[in-house]
């Protein structure tokens, strides 16, 4: 089983979560768990797979597929 490590280098686990975050990050933790709601559901994601894959598409050919 996948582990993640959340020590850093100097010792333990960082009060913030947000220290977690890389330092160059382009996103903050809050955008980050944003967007993980927003495709934290399987057809949400598998929707978002596929117009980023296919392209536009209606509710309809989506549905299709």
């Amino acid at each position: 089983m996948a582990r993640n490590d959340t020590r850093r280098p100097g010792g333990g686990i960082p009060e913030d979560p947000e220290n977690l975050l890389p330092e160059e990050s382009v996103l903050s933790l809050e955008e980050y768990l944003g967007m993980h709601a927003a495709v934290g559901h399987r057809t949400r994601y598998e929707i978002l797979y596929r117009l980023v894959h296919s392209g536009d598409m209606s509710p309809k050919e989506l549905k299709g597929r």
